[in-house]
């Protein structure tokens, strides 16, 4: 089941805010407690992202429960890859992918999301993040190689093409 979904507002960056912090609790749980530490993203960065444009909310029942960020144009880290990109065409981003655990089909909602911006998406997680993994393999995006990202830190990058 893919989720409702919709541009987040400045109204629910709160919504946001809470489902970023219920995701961190997840990922620490779930051993991977380093890829977002205790603070990311920050509410300065969310709220960045709905003035943007670039931040979307799922619903279920009319409730948020979960959040992802659609950025167009070139992510400069994934400029350098240790591996090989399927495609050189633009693409698009998906970043800060997050559910509150209360309902499934987040990424499944960003993917769509994101190829109705553009059929090419790629994206990024911790190798330390298996759920995340599985979902991404789920999606169909397959693992390209492993890119640096802004805090110097490798992640495992990915694209559907």
């Amino acid at each position: 089941m893919v989720l409702a979904r919709r541009p987040a507002t400045e109204a629910d960056i709160p919504a946001c805010l809470a489902v970023y912090a219920a995701a961190r609790r997840f990922m620490a749980a779930s051993g991977n407690p380093g890829q977002w530490g205790s603070s990311w993203p920050p509410a300065a960065l969310v709220a960045e992202d709905v003035f943007a444009g670039r931040l979307w909310v799922t619903e279920e029942g009319g409730r948020v429960c979960g959040c992802f960020a659609v950025c167009l144009g070139d992510e400069p880290s994934y400029a350098s890859i240790d591996g090989e990109w399927l495609d050189a065409s633009p693409y698009v981003t998906l970043h800060r992918v997050a559910s509150d655990g209360s309902a499934r089909g987040v990424l499944a909602a960003a993917v769509e999301q994101a190829r109705s911006e553009n059929p090419h998406v790629r994206v990024d997680t911790h190798r330390d993040n298996a759920p995340m993994l599985r979902a991404l393999a789920a999606q169909g995006l397959s693992p390209r190689g492993t890119v640096t990202v802004h805090d110097g830190t490798e992640r495992l990058a990915f694209e559907l093409a």
